[in-house]
């Protein structure tokens, strides 16, 4: 490479499965610091969650990914299952995280899990993910009924928020979303005749999703693997709504509980149920939590916050390999 087209530093990005971890060596080779931003556990766990058999699993975190390959855990599949095993693999044995000079997460709680993982001894920077709020607006409406919106997939705590609305007949739910388990999810709605449940397939994006996540009362987000932070808290807090979330992952961190929203226990349907019929009839504090959750991810998740503080990482890291 010629020094002119040398690189000062290299940000990676979601490498797995089409750069692969093979970056890394290379980028290593020519002694170019790599910072590496971890979006999920994919360089930890085959399916990226932590997940399986509807709760949070970290069997692979002793460094033998053969569970990831025994338990299918990789769209169900054994080749390919296998292909994330092999890959997996060859990371650890080829020592290629060692050579990250730092890495990046949205959350401490996200830190605190992949030290847990194997880079307790790696350098782990926090840094919020930039939210753009742009044009997103608080809209003075909060009509009568809270709304899920995201992929339709056990980790994302589906069936935890049906069984918790299936306690609230009185609360109208309105469920975006599609995905694998959109079948079990009208099964599920049939079976206990939730006439107070809609459940909406069509890919909705900007304006008219907003427009709809923007005037519910309440907005849900149930997931139940250690989530590094979903867009759809920051998407909701912009809009000024009050999210009701579980207390894995890093969602909690930007939802201060009674404050800015509710934190109930991930996978329990009565502390979820609970929570939504507390703030469900009470419009006054659910205002104030939509206000409070909006000034918290304009300052924690500005994107002049996030520029500045990876900034502040690149410097350092050239600093140390100069």
């Amino acid at each position: 490479m010629a020094k002119a087209d040398r690189p000062e530093v290299a940000h990676l990005n979601n490498i797995y499965f089409q750069l692969s971890s093979s970056v890394i060596e290379a980028l290593a080779e020519l002694r170019i610091p790599i910072v590496f931003s971890l979006h999920d556990y994919q360089v930890f766990c085959s399916n990226a969650y932590l997940y399986r058999d509807n709760g949070v699993c970290t069997l692979c975190s002793d460094g033998n990914f053969r569970h990831g390959l025994r338990h299918r855990c990789y769209r169900g599949s054994v080749p390919a299952s296998l292909m994330s095993y092999l890959s997996k693999r060859l990371t650890s044995d080829r020592g290629l995280l060692g050579k990250v000079s730092a890495f990046v997460v949205p959350a401490q709680g996200m830190r605190r899990q992949v030290e847990r993982l194997g880079l307790s001894g790696a350098r782990i920077e926090v840094i919020p993910n930039p939210f753009r709020i742009g044009s997103l607006q608080v809209r003075a409406s909060w009509d009568p009924y809270a709304v899920f919106y995201g992929r339709l997939i056990r980790p994302k705590g589906i069936y935890t928020l049906l069984e918790a609305s299936r306690r609230l007949p009185r609360i109208p739910l309105r469920i975006f979303g599609s995905g694998p388990e959109e079948a079990g999810v009208r099964e599920f709605l049939r079976e206990h005749r939730m006439d107070h449940v809609s459940l909406d397939t069509e890919l909705r994006w900007g304006p008219q999703l907003q427009e709809i996540v923007g005037r519910a009362r309440l907005v849900l987000v149930p997931s139940e693997w250690p989530v590094p932070m979903d867009y759809v808290l920051c998407e909701s807090l912009a809009l000024g709504r009050a999210v009701v979330t579980g207390d894995l992952g890093g969602n909690p961190e930007l939802i201060e509980d009674g404050v800015s929203g509710r934190v109930f226990r991930s996978g329990d349907a009565g502390s979820l149920a609970s929570a939504m019929e507390e703030l469900y009839g009470d419009l006054a504090r659910v205002k104030s939590m939509g206000e409070e959750g909006r000034r918290v991810v304009e300052d924690r998740c500005s994107e002049e916050r996030f520029y500045a503080s990876i900034l502040r990482v690149y410097e350092d890291v050239c600093s140390k390999t100069s």
